[in-house]
């Protein structure tokens, strides 16, 4: 299968931040939400390997769902690599691992950004044993307690082969997107990625392929069509 995109989308700058959301994220938020009508709130975005460009298409996919008037919580739970607080330029001093230790109101974490409905809630402080943080039972509780304040919970995970982070926090989250590049997701790792979660009964709700030298630079799979 061929790989994805050359200039990062949209790019989430702090102030620089724009709020006019590319057409095809629009698309993608609404084939999502019609393929998530009376399903749960939450979704987690991965991808088979490192490099290939999740933290992007999560951000602008989580602001996409915003423009419609969702109330939207944008987590970062790839706790071995954040990026988020980068993207918009917010505190990663503490987050999803603080409030996991120490069970305190996430509204001391969560940040609010410039486009009305997004919030984000960074990572924190990087663990010593990052692959115990999301077997806690707590990490149900949190998500229990996102889902009775915001409408879309959106959560970016570690890449899915390297470790077992993204499996954990799978089986605790109601959908799947799969995130892969053109030029830097290799076929066999894409294909090991599916046959896991096919196996693993995970409700994956497609695929997002980001392209380059193409006029449409970004595309959508929906499950019916892998």
């Amino acid at each position: 299968m061929k790989s994805m995109l050359k200039k990062m989308l949209n790019k989430l700058k702090g102030s620089s931040y724009s709020t006019e959301i590319t057409e095809p994220y629009k698309k993608i938020q609404i084939n999502i939400q019609q393929m998530k009508e009376n399903v749960g709130k939450s979704m987690l975005v991965t991808s088979p390997q490192f490099q290939d460009g999740k933290a992007n298409v999560t951000a602008n996919l989580a602001a996409a769902f915003a423009k419609q008037g969702n109330r939207v919580l944008l987590v970062d739970a790839d706790i071995r690599n954040p990026t988020l607080h980068e993207l918009f330029q917010i505190s990663n001093r503490f987050g999803v691992t603080d409030f996991l230790k120490e069970e305190q109101q996430s509204e001391f974490f969560i940040y609010k950004t410039p486009l009305t409905d997004l919030y984000v809630l960074p990572t924190g402080k990087v663990p010593k044993n990052p692959s115990n943080v999301f077997y806690s039972k707590k990490v149900e509780n949190m998500l229990k307690r996102f889902e009775r304040a915001f409408d879309v919970i959106i959560i970016e995970s570690p890449p899915f082969l390297p470790t077992a982070d993204a499996q954990i926090i799978a089986e605790k989250c109601d959908d799947l997107i799969l995130v892969i590049k053109e030029d830097e997701t290799k076929s066999e790792d894409l294909k090991l990625t599916i046959k896991q979660l096919q196996s693993s009964k995970r409700n994956v709700l497609g695929i997002i392929y980001q392209k380059t030298n193409h006029k449409k630079m970004l595309q959508f799979f929906n499950r019916e069509r892998f």
